[in-house]
């Protein structure tokens, strides 16, 4: 009998199934295997599938009969649940802002491509990958010329426009040369 409960599915009133404490430490193993796996930043891939595992997580959370947890796990869920929606949200600003950080890179995409390609261990050809690095430090120090310069137009997205007269625009475009 001691065997079966060990076994038990999941939605079951067993005991040791309903400890969420075990739970956290699954959800920490997914979140050091993601760590450790995903680690290019402005990487697409990553962020979606750590937005897919939080959302698992949550989805296997609410499935959980709360009211028949004991106080323990009753307390652990709460914690968990708010780990997870405060990780959801933290992602998705996180890749507002790296899309808007993009935008200003133009190397970026380069740059993320070779991260990918060495984290996946794949075979490189030198001069491709070093052909690509001097594009890539000749395009950020053209970026750098430039601002230094005065010469480079900048957009910078507003979110909160004070002026109505901006409202139709949702950016506006400095050109710091003309300051």
């Amino acid at each position: 009998m001691a065997e079966e409960s060990q076994h038990a599915p999941i939605g079951q009133d067993d005991s040791a199934s309903q400890r969420v404490s075990n739970w956290i430490e699954q959800f920490s193993a997914d979140l050091k295997t993601l760590d450790q796996r995903y680690r290019v930043p402005l990487d697409n891939v990553s962020t979606q599938m750590l937005r897919e595992t939080l959302r698992q997580w949550s989805s296997k959370l609410v499935d959980r009969n709360f009211d028949k947890l004991d106080r323990v796990s009753q307390t652990d869920y709460l914690l968990l649940a708010h780990e997870l929606e405060y990780r959801l949200a933290k992602l998705e600003l996180d890749a507002a802002r790296d899309s808007t950080a993009a935008e200003f890179l133009p190397y970026a995409p380069d740059l993320v491509t070779f991260l990918k390609q060495r984290e996946d261990v794949e075979t490189i050809d030198p001069a491709a990958v070093a052909s690509q690095l001097d594009r890539t430090a000749a395009a950020i120090e053209e970026l750098t010329r430039q601002v230094a310069l005065g010469s480079a137009a900048v957009v910078i997205p507003l979110e909160n426009q004070s002026d109505p007269a901006d409202a139709a625009d949702p950016s506006v475009e400095i050109d710091s040369k003309d300051e």
